[in-house]
């Protein structure tokens, strides 16, 4: 029904033009071998069982305007009316030409590695003077040249066995900038290789007599000819140079095909593993270096050889030294029969060794360093890395055999993928969110908690992992740091370390305000400069929420506090000054001589009533400011409460001829305090009993009932009730209307703060 305007960037067809053709037409610029799957991935998305939303992902080649095949990589979104039925299908795709090529270039680069490794006959050996010698039918003879840094020529030897090619690999130039870059024209190492005729001489630099592999690919009019050179350049990991291969007259004398340059990378790619493998075991060359010189130098290395060394010769252990009795606790007197070598293998393992052994001694081309597990005299199987070799010992043929413990170096490496394992377990899990970002602020790994925090979905989070940036560079989504920016761009170009601690910023996905702290750790490479960098983003909301909340209760209780210390000065200063005037009336008589005991008793008595209301304001006080410090949970069951808030009224209910009705259906019991809810329930049931006056019929009603997981108590009584314009206020402490009665104004913020504590209202 639509297409946008892209779609003839990717086909050459116009939008109008592929509608036009209806499925049937679209059907048809699938490739053949593309279409089942096409059409049983959309047949899949009108199924019940994909739910209200279905997607689908397939990459297949599609036939554009010009007739060419392009990859397309297709995500298509089932959409359904409200009741349940299809209604469209919206379609993305994206060419994705280039990945594919790529990826089935590595692949058929693989296979052809796979191949040469098993079909050509390309091996190796050291000759003195640590030259790789590479012999091969290939070809008649080709030379590896390695440069270093300073473009010095480092020789690490040649193919075939003429001793002037190497001598002239050895005083060639040094390759020069323009050299270089003309070998690095192509991102593909393929592409760099270049043709020399004869003319320009061997290790010619003139490049601008090259001829590229394409022009001359099955071309009959160019036959290789003796002299002629084929320039394949070594590329390291860096994409650098690190020197190039030099080919004459290779396969019976026909110009190299691509597929020929391919063989011959693959071969360098060969010559850079033997070359590693030659310089981990310069130690064991030296040795065989040694023992090739005479049998005293084969005792000398191998007793003092901190690897376990022995010496097979016609299926009898002939040698062995210090360390391979100490390894494996075998005399060569209990090594000496002919099992004695077949003891020491794991009998799993055992097979495998003889078959490799057999191969080697037929001729075959194998390495020399394997792994096997050996067993002790007593039992133990011991890891260990073994490296075999041909001599002759005593003018006979015989296996030079080193075997190193590698047990520790297996616990280290299987401690090291375990410690992997569980740091991977601990982002994966961390409710902090964790995320990697390039030196250029590309998003390369982040964890489940930053996805949350930052609300992305999966394909958000692909497109970010996709998106290629070339330089730093902030966008939208880094405005929220505002200030902090210089200081962050400094991390990702200087490395170091930015602790943003507390900042506001906009979830673009749920449009609500989060408050988050951030780590920001540059990683550097072995070159020192900055590769990755690891940010901690923690969603501290709730706490900041949290922390303005305390903020604002302490306000609350600061401003309470004064409110309460106004008052108890207030309260005090009245509740004394009885005392204070009946004091001096008593002072005044004794100074006159009026020693009228009646007066005097009465203000003794005034004195007293004062002092005593002035503790009680004092203790409730204490006990009002001590609430909070006597959190003290507890289940309470309600039905015993009520009971003994009667019990302990009794006396007073019937002084004040008040009748009391109680029901409720017991319920669950509550969380709180027994001696400090029966507190609370006590000052409502005082408060009614002073709010009867003179009225007859007093009555309280007290009535409980479960409501969710909640008990909800009324307290209901026919007193004098309470006016509209105080209502607000009974809960304030020290706000009391019975002052003539001796109210304190304590007894109801008491049970409010007593309900508060245990999460009531």
């Amino acid at each position: 029904d639509y297409m946008s305007e892209a779609v003839f960037d990717i086909s050459g067809f116009t939008p109008e033009e592929i509608i036009a053709g209806g499925a049937d037409g679209v059907n048809a610029r699938v490739h053949p071998d593309d279409r089942a799957l096409h059409i049983n991935y959309r047949n899949r998305l009108t199924e019940s069982d994909w739910g209200e939303r279905a997607t689908y992902y397939i990459e297949s080649r599609i036939k554009t305007k010009n007739g060419q095949y392009i990859w397309l990589g297709d995500r298509h979104v089932l959409v359904r009316d409200t009741d349940g039925e299809p209604l469209y299908i919206v379609g993305c795709a994206r060419d994705i030409t280039g990945q594919k090529k790529t990826e089935i270039r590595q692949k058929a680069r693989l296979e052809l590695l796979n191949n040469l490794r098993h079909t050509r006959d390309i091996d190796f050996c050291l000759e003195l003077g640590c030259r790789a010698v590479y012999d091969s039918g290939l070809f008649e003879r080709a030379v590896l040249t390695m440069h270093n840094d300073k473009k010095e020529i480092i020789n690490i030897g040649y193919f075939g066995l003429e001793k002037a090619i190497v001598d002239a690999a050895r005083n060639a130039p040094a390759p020069g900038d323009e050299l270089i870059k003309k070998m690095t024209m192509d991102e593909f190492r393929i592409s760099n290789s270049y043709f020399i005729p004869v003319e320009s001489g061997v290790f010619e630099t003139d490049f601008d007599r090259r001829i590229a592999q394409d022009h001359f690919e099955n071309a009959d009019d160019f036959s290789w000819r003796t002299g002629d050179e084929l320039f394949v350049p070594v590329i390291n990991e860096q994409n650098k140079i690190d020197g190039w291969l030099s080919v004459d007259t290779p396969f019976d004398r026909n110009r190299p095909t691509l597929e020929t340059v391919g063989i011959l990378e693959e071969i360098v790619d060969i010559v850079t593993q033997k070359i590693r493998e030659i310089e981990t075991q310069a130690i064991l060359w030296e040795k065989h270096k040694a023992l090739v010189e005479s049998e005293k130098k084969y005792r000398q290395l191998i007793d003092s050889s901190p690897d376990a060394t022995a010496i097979f010769q016609n299926g009898r252990t002939v040698l062995i030294n210090s360390a391979f009795v100490k390894l494996l606790g075998y005399t060569l007197e209990e090594m000496g029969g002919e099992d004695g070598f077949m003891k020491i293998i794991q009998k799993d393992e055992l097979k495998t060794v003889l078959q490799r052994m057999k191969e080697r001694q037929a001729g075959k081309k194998l390495s020399k360093v394997f792994a096997v597990t050996l067993v002790s005299k007593d039992g133990r199987e011991i890891p260990c890395e073994t490296s075999n070799s041909q001599i002759q010992y005593q003018g006979q043929a015989a296996q030079f055999i080193t075997m190193r413990d590698i047990s520790e170096r297996k616990k280290m490496i299987d401690a090291l993928l375990q410690s992997e394992k569980f740091s991977r377990a601990i982002i994966k899990y961390s409710p902090i969110g964790i995320s990697v970002r390039s030196h250029t602020g590309k998003l390369l790994s982040a964890n489940k908690a930053w996805r949350n925090i930052w609300g992305h979905t999966e394909e958000e989070m692909t497109e970010f992992m996709t998106r290629e940036r070339d330089e730093l560079k902030f966008d939208y989504c880094d405005e929220y740091l505002g200030r902090w920016l210089p200081a962050l761009e400094r991390v990702y170009k200087e490395g170091g370390y930015l602790h943003v601690p507390d900042i506001q910023v906009t979830n673009p996905r749920r449009k609500d305000t989060l408050y988050v702290s951030q780590h920001f750790y540059a990683i550097k490479d072995s070159s020192g400069k900055v590769d990755r960098v690891v940010i901690l983003t923690e969603d501290i909301t709730e706490r900041r929420i949290a922390e303005e909340k305390i903020k604002s209760i302490n306000m609350e209780k600061l401003e309470q506090a004064k409110r309460i210390a106004g008052t108890f000065a207030h309260e005090i200063r009245n509740a004394l000054f009885p005392a204070s005037a009946s004091l001096n009336r008593i002072k005044l008589s004794s100074q006159t001589n009026d020693n009228n005991y009646e007066e005097l008793k009465k203000y003794s008595a005034i004195a007293e009533r004062s002092i005593t209301r002035a503790a009680d304001i004092t203790g409730l006080i204490s006990s009002y400011t001590k609430l909070d410090t006597e959190l003290m949970p507890e289940q309470v069951n309600l039905n015993e409460v009520f009971e003994e808030l009667l019990t302990s009224n009794k006396l007073k209910l019937d002084e004040n001829n008040v009748q009391i009705d109680i029901s409720g259906n017991g319920g669950r019991p509550v969380k709180s305090n027994r001696r400090q809810l029966l507190l609370a329930f006590n000052n409502i049931l005082l408060n009614s009993i002073d709010a009867f006056e003179d009225r007859e019929n007093r009555r309280i009603t007290i009535e409980w009932a479960s409501n969710g997981d909640s008990q909800e108590i009324t307290f209901k009584d026919n007193g004098c009730g309470i006016p509209s314009e105080y209502i607000g206020r009974i809960f304030e402490p020290f706000f009391s209307k019975k002052s003539d009665s001796g109210g304190t104004g304590l007894g109801l913020a008491m049970t409010k703060r007593i309900i508060e504590m245990y999460g009531g209202s």
